[in-house]
């Protein structure tokens, strides 16, 4: 008997699995989930390298690098990129300059703040072809799907090349390739979540910056 019911369970096991592997989600639906776990974070944590390759004035594509880091807390958060700390907030961004000693406050359209995970992926809901590319196991040996989103009325990108973890469904790596010829790359690092930060630890306080000028528009 022990063995009949062994066996039984092997058998329903397999038969489950090719019952997933012929009912494959599409692209855009596996982007989703990605973008359902972002949101589910409480706080998150990455470092990242961005990677800007435009055209030189001599016709050599030319790459420019920075590594920066993002906390947030739900969509609250700071960056902070070369000697600045953005504080990225819903409607405005103050940027922070401890060279300049100088505080620079932007009133932004909350469609326009792509700084997010959740952000980045919500800007592709809607008009956006989506189109499974390759596999591949990156050097932590984690699986990444990458996946194509090729904007159907383009303004400024021609296409995205996304990939995510295969099983996290976190982020790995984001490419955008403009119009204009440049392409905007980003890699995730040390991407961790759900760690206890509070509101206060991501969000701007002036009293921080006693002797720094504060330029922002009229009642910001």
């Amino acid at each position: 008997m022990r063995i009949y019911y062994n066996g039984l369970l092997i058998f329903v096991t397999l038969f489950q699995i090719q019952f997933l592997n012929a009912q494959p989600i599409s692209a855009k639906e596996f982007v989703s989930l990605s973008k359902e776990k972002a949101l589910q974070y409480k706080d998150q944590s990455f470092s990242f390298t961005l990677t800007l390759d435009a055209m030189g004035r001599d016709g050599t594509r030319i790459e420019r690098k920075n590594k920066g880091t993002l906390l947030l807390v739900g969509q609250t958060g700071v960056l902070t990129l070369n000697d600045q700390m953005i504080f990225l907030e819903s409607s405005k961004l103050i940027s922070v300059s401890g060279e300049d000693e100088e505080i620079v406050v932007r009133r932004i359209d909350t469609s326009d703040a792509n700084f997010s995970p959740s952000k980045i992926l919500n800007r592709y809901s809607k008009g956006t072809r989506f189109k499974y590319l390759d596999k591949k196991v990156n050097d932590k040996n984690t699986l990444i799907q990458f996946i194509e989103l090729v904007p159907l009325n383009p303004d400024e990108v021609e296409k995205v090349i996304l990939g995510i973890e295969v099983k996290s469904k976190k982020i790995y790596s984001y490419h955008e390739y403009g119009l204009n010829k440049v392409i905007t790359k980003v890699q995730l690092d040390n991407y961790l979540v759900n760690m206890g930060m509070k509101l206060e630890d991501v969000k701007f306080d002036l009293n921080n910056y006693p002797d720094y000028d504060y330029i922002a528009p009229e009642g910001m």
